[in-house]
C-alpha cells in the first residue's frame, strides 16, 4: 500500500483532539479555540500506511507544502456562542438546554454540554438550530421540512428527534 494523507472531517478532528485533552473546559470558547488551532495548521489529516518507512518522502512534502499553503485541509466553520438564559417561558415547547460552547461546519453542529461533546447532524442540528428560542414540535416539524423536504413520517420523526435530543440533555422541555 503507498502511503497516503486524507483530510479529516473539522468535527471529527476537534472530537479527536478534545479526547485527548484534559484542560479543554479551562478555555474561553473551548470549541472554537480548537477549530482556530486546527485552521492555524491548516486542517488535519490522517495517514495511512502499510510500512512508516515508506512515509518519509509524503510526510517531508507535508511540512514543505504547508508552509506554500498546499496540504490545506481548513474548512468553513461558525462558532454558536451560548445566549444568554431565555426569559420566557411560554409553556408547551422545547429550548436549547445550558451549554457550554457549540460549533457548526459541513451540516453538522458540535455542542459541549457540560464537558460532553454531542455531535448533531440531519434533523437532530435542524431541530437544535431552531431551539434557540422556545419552539413548539409544530414549528420544529415545519423546519425539518422546508431544509429536508416532504416526509409522511416527519412528525414522528421529528417528535422522535426532540426524545433523543431532550435525552442527550441538548434540548429542555419548557413546563
Amino acid at each position: 500500500m503507498e502511503p497516503r494523507l486524507e483530510p479529516v472531517g473539522l468535527i471529527d478532528a476537534v472530537l479527536a483532539l478534545i479526547e485527548a485533552s484534559s484542560g479543554l473546559l479551562a478555555l474561553d470558547q473551548p470549541l472554537a479555540a480548537v477549530c482556530r488551532q486546527v485552521d492555524a495548521c491548516g486542517g488535519v489529516f490522517s495517514l495511512a500506511y502499510s510500512d512508516i518507512a515508506s512515509t518519509d518522502g509524503l510526510l517531508t512534502a507535508l511540512m514543505s507544502d504547508r508552509a506554500f499553503g498546499r496540504f490545506d485541509a481548513r474548512a468553513t466553520w461558525a462558532h454558536v456562542p451560548p445566549a444568554a438564559a431565555v426569559t420566557s417561558r411560554a409553556s408547551g415547547g422545547f429550548v436549547r438546554s445550558a451549554y457550554v460552547d457549540a460549533v457548526a461546519s459541513g451540516g453538522e453542529i458540535l455542542v459541549l454540554l457540560g464537558g460532553i461533546p454531542v455531535r448533531l447532524s440531519g434533523v437532530g442540528a435542524t431541530i437544535w438550530e431552531q431551539c434557540e428560542e422556545p419552539t413548539t414540535v409544530d414549528k420544529m416539524v415545519d423546519a425539518a421540512v422546508a431544509a429536508h423536504g416532504e416526509h409522511p413520517d416527519a412528525p414522528q420523526l421529528v417528535a422522535r428527534a426532540v426524545d433523543e435530543l431532550v435525552a442527550a440533555g441538548a434540548l429542555s422541555e419548557i413546563q
